[in-house]
């Protein structure tokens, strides 16, 4: 209660939302810190950082409950949310408070426990950085491609360089922080990373349960660019239907003018074409129907 009437004094005192929500970001993931203690492990560099996030995810997440950022790493709130447990992005402000409100909540009825969290920070802002490798205090940072002078003097530097056999070095190297740190067959992490699911492209192909073609452009956090929807489709000579929830940067795009919004995929004829979008927790149920 006192956090709480702490934070509404700094919103008092504060003129914009941004420097709001990445101070009481900070607080609360500061608390979180303190009850839990995980393990957290920071991807950054300018290689393919997503790639490592992906084994790193698959490698430890057998071992104990562990949670990594899904999209746009650029995105400095992604941060946070990941820290919070949650993988739908906040609409308005309104809403980021009650998160903040019910993340403080939680901490009152969740017990402690082990895990491991996977921030992947983009490379290419100093400030995101400034203000989140202190306070994330990353156990280990893995850098892909190039290194950063600011991280040689804080945590444990693992670097992946890119090369020709870039997926082979990944894996042994993630394998040996995994064997090392965890206690495990490395040989069994192994054969497990190079069955794993790489990172699906974030617009999918898929099928329908009628038979029509789906391009699925559903989302965690933040939505595809209509610009990109509007070029893959124009390829299909198809009749083109949408379902979901239309994103708010689509509305002004000629793409959605020109698409008929359905509810379901039997309001579809077998030969259109059709648009998925949304939040993923909102068209769950549409998904589970898709064949990939």
């Amino acid at each position: 209660m006192c956090l709480i009437l702490y934070s509404y004094d700094i919103m008092k005192t504060m003129i914009t939302f941004r420097p709001i929500g990445i101070s009481l970001s900070k607080i609360v993931t500061q608390i979180i810190k303190l009850k839990h203690k995980p393990n957290i492990i920071v991807v950054t560099g300018s290689g393919e950082t997503s790639l490592v996030r992906e084994l790193l995810y698959n490698a430890i997440k057998e071992i104990e409950p562990t949670r990594r950022n899904l999209e746009k790493p650029e995105a400095e709130f992604s941060i946070p949310l990941t820290i919070f447990g949650e993988y739908s992005y906040p609409r308005t402000k309104f809403i980021w408070l009650i998160l903040f409100v019910k993340t403080i909540l939680r901490l009152f009825y969740i017990k402690p426990y082990q895990h491991t969290l996977i921030v992947e920070i983009n490379s290419f802002n100093q400030k995101i950085y400034d203000r989140w490798i202190p306070v994330l205090a990353p156990s280990t940072i893995f850098v892909v491609g190039n290194i950063h002078e600011q991280l040689k003097n804080s945590s444990e530097i693992i670097t992946i360089k890119q090369s020709e056999d870039f997926i082979n070095n990944a894996i042994e190297i993630i394998s040996t922080y995994t064997n090392q740190k965890y206690y495990c067959d490395k040989n069994l992490i192994i054969e497990n990373l190079k069955n794993s699911n790489l990172p699906q492209s974030k617009i999918n192909f898929a099928k329908s349960p009628v038979g029509n073609i789906v391009l699925d452009a559903s989302y965690f956090q933040f939505p595809p660019s209509a610009e990109t929807v509007a070029e893959i489709i124009s390829v299909f000579p198809n009749h083109k239907k949408i379902i979901g929830e239309i994103p708010a940067s689509w509305t002004k795009h000629d793409l959605v003018k020109n698409l008929k919004q359905i509810k379901d995929f039997n309001e579809a004829q077998r030969e259109d074409l059709i648009i998925l979008v949304g939040p993923r927790n909102k068209v769950v149920n549409l998904r589970r129907n898709l064949f990939i």
